[in-house]
């Protein structure tokens, strides 16, 4: 199912990392990548969860980015207040 192996390479894992996580063998995760075995819905479901953390981790990461962009953005317009009224 080309649906799990994108799944996989999204989060970066090898098939031997990801089969870890969702508790199945690389043998069964290579067979469900490849369509030769169905992937059990349980299996799918594990794989929404894993992908909603990794999107929601994902979104934490660049709410924080941005925080810290802001933060140096008024430092440095404090800075460039700071020059223009010794003048």
């Amino acid at each position: 199912m080309e649906a799990v192996k994108i799944a996989r390479t999204t989060l970066n894992l090898t098939q031997e990392e990801f089969a870890q996580m969702l508790g199945i063998s690389r043998n069964y995760l290579a067979q469900i990548e490849t369509g030769r075995c169905k992937c059990p819905k349980k299996i799918k479901m594990q794989i929404d969860a894993i992908m909603a953390r990794n999107q929601e981790a994902s979104l934490d990461h660049w709410k924080q980015r941005a925080l810290v962009a802001e933060a140096k953005l008024s430092s440095l317009k404090d800075a460039m207040m700071q020059v223009l009224n010794r003048y």
